[in-house]
């Protein structure tokens, strides 16, 4: 394993932690991994194996190519955007037309009240 993947891979962990708010003792409670395993990737020091790879991956809601590929902040912001967008659909794929509404309502308000508090 060259250290050039491993520290892509370190970084873009990072990141989706960060983006996520999740901590090593969260991915190691929610993944049933030894907190020295999860330890290990995050400093840099080991790399995951392929199936805790994919875990990572769909945990992060992500491909494992965007664990273990260079990205620059912008597009890992980009794949915050796709995460929660799909979350959205999937969430919307059982509802009826007045709960779609009601959820077009509620994300309405919430922008305007996070766009708001920035403005401040």
């Amino acid at each position: 394993m060259s250290d050039d993947v491993r520290n892509i891979f370190q970084n873009n962990l990072l990141n989706y932690m960060k983006i996520n708010g999740k901590t090593q003792t969260d991915i190691s409670r929610d993944l049933n991994i030894s907190l020295t395993t999860v330890s290990g990737w995050y400093h840099g020091i080991n790399f995951p194996r392929p199936d805790k790879m994919q875990l990572l991956a769909d945990y992060f809601h992500v491909n494992v190519e965007d664990l273990i590929r260079e990205k620059n902040d912008s597009s890992i912001i980009e794949s915050k955007k796709e995460k929660t967008i799909r979350a959205i659909r999937r969430a919307s794929d059982n509802m009826t037309d007045e709960d779609l509404d009601k959820m077009i309502d509620l994300l309405s308000i919430a922008f305007k009240e996070a766009f708001n508090e920035n403005e401040k």
